[in-house]
């Protein structure tokens, strides 16, 4: 499937670019004189530039500078390049090229003209095509695919199955901690896995480098577990309130407040244990605080 996707995007791109191509010789909105004022001007010694285009009968003009500075053209405004003289101001469409080319040889500029021909490909292999390709590279290239891809990205989420719902809970820092139905809490003991009740474990603790279940009936049980990955597998009633301890909300009896952001949790266990927060856990415990 994801082989099948990336060849789509790769023709779509592909057409993208072919688009992007033919369009960058497109949108120009052209001043276009007739042969009779091609002549008027050519013979005032107006033009300077004669851009000769083939294969689409097509005459492109320049005017000269001093030209330009009579009132006839002041509002005149350059419509597209060519790569031999820069911007240029008229268009002719001719229908005989070598009628056109033998009549200009007939008449007189007294300025002085130059004159280029070529293909409709060639005016554009000048340094302009550069800003030209990165324009339509970045407009129907990188943006249509970057949609393609946010697209696909989308329909790869929506078709993931949901893992359930997520709901805010007391949390390290107040994160959103997956909603879990764990009723039983496997121990393993030799050989055997006895299940423990979760509404019977009044906390997790670390210490020496193991981690202990303790119930309420003031057992405590060795368990495989890391802190870290009890804080992301247990119910949502189990807070983490010190890097070392991990208390079941449920069972808190009371809390008392100490200097520094500390608070000491006394547990509703047959001992009444005593758990002491960190500073950096005041967050979540504060939350126990609230209906």
């Amino acid at each position: 499937m994801r082989k099948k996707r990336t060849i789509l995007v790769v023709i779509l791109n592909i057409l993208l670019i072919s688009i992007a191509y033919l369009s960058l010789d497109l949108g120009y909105n052209p001043n276009v004189i007739s042969e009779e004022q091609f002549e008027e001007m050519f013979t005032q010694g107006d033009i300077a530039f004669l851009n000769i285009v083939n294969d689409q009968n097509l005459i492109r003009v320049k005017l000269h500078e001093q030209a330009l500075q009579y009132p006839k053209y002041q509002d005149l405004t350059p419509i597209g390049k060519t790569s031999f003289s820069g911007n240029y101001h008229f268009e002719m469409e001719v229908t005989d090229m070598n009628a056109f080319r033998d009549r200009i040889n007939q008449l007189n500029n007294p300025r002085g003209y130059s004159i280029i021909e070529g293909n409709s490909t060639s005016s554009l292999l000048g340094w302009e095509i550069a800003p030209l390709l990165i324009y339509g590279l970045v407009l129907y290239v990188v943006i249509p695919g970057l949609f393609i891809y946010l697209a696909i990205l989308g329909i790869r989420r929506l078709r993931r199955p949901s893992s359930g719902p997520i709901v805010l809970s007391q949390h390290t820092n107040g994160y959103a901690k997956p909603e879990k139905d764990l009723r039983n809490f496997p121990l393993k003991l030799g050989d055997r896995t006895v299940f423990k009740p979760t509404e019977e474990i009044a906390c997790f603790y670390a210490q020496d480098n193991h981690v202990y279940l303790y119930d309420t009936d003031g057992k405590e049980h060795l368990v495989e577990y890391t802190l870290a990955d009890l804080e992301a597998k247990l119910p949502k009633q189990f807070v983490r309130v010190h890097r070392s301890s991990i208390i079941n909300s449920y069972l808190i009896q009371e809390i008392k407040k100490q200097p520094g952001s500390r608070f000491i949790i006394k547990l509703r266990d047959t001992n009444h244990k005593e758990i002491i927060t960190g500073q950096s856990y005041a967050a979540p415990v504060k939350q126990l605080f609230e209906i």
